[in-house]
């Protein structure tokens, strides 16, 4: 149970921070 937890929150974490970097590059484009 833990583990399937830790992993969904990797995985939002992991898109979360792709979206604040795809982000930032069409900001300093």
């Amino acid at each position: 149970m833990a583990t399937s937890i830790q992993y969904a929150n990797n995985a939002s974490w992991v898109c979360l921070s792709g979206h604040i970097l795809s982000s930032m590059i069409k900001l300093f484009m």
